[in-house]
């Protein structure tokens, strides 16, 4: 696992603030943004504990027609753009940080995501 620069880490807080936020503001519930973490999830256990990197891109890179499919059945498409766009460098370079940012990146947003729309509801 890649340790995150403190400039790295504000970088991702930020942008999953700012990630996290819109997909509450464009309507994207919990459950249908949980669906796609699961997935990624998924590719994180593989590049972690699998040590198998090359695996976790190719999960990654699956994880693009599903999103674009729910997008298309449950108005994600602002979640299909956003992840699709997160992916393609983590795919395109051959990384170990780019994909440790990536997962955190995700992780993040789904964190802001569940505050933003919990906020949302008390208000």
């Amino acid at each position: 696992m890649t340790t995150l620069t403190s400039e790295q880490a504000q970088k991702v807080n930020n942008t999953g603030d700012r990630i996290g936020e819109m997909f509450v503001e464009q309507g994207v519930s919990t459950s249908q943004l949980r669906k796609v973490y699961g997935e990624i999830k998924q590719a994180e256990n593989e590049f972690k504990f699998e040590d198998s990197p090359e695996q976790a891109k190719r999960t990654l890179l699956l994880l693009k027609p599903s999103t674009y499919a729910a997008a298309r059945k449950e108005n994600m498409s602002v979640v299909n753009k956003k992840i699709s766009n997160l992916i393609d460098p983590v795919i395109k370079n051959n990384s170990s940080e780019e994909m440790e940012l990536f997962f955190r990146l995700m992780e993040a947003i789904v964190a802001y995501h569940a505050y933003y729309d919990n906020k949302k509801g008390d208000s």
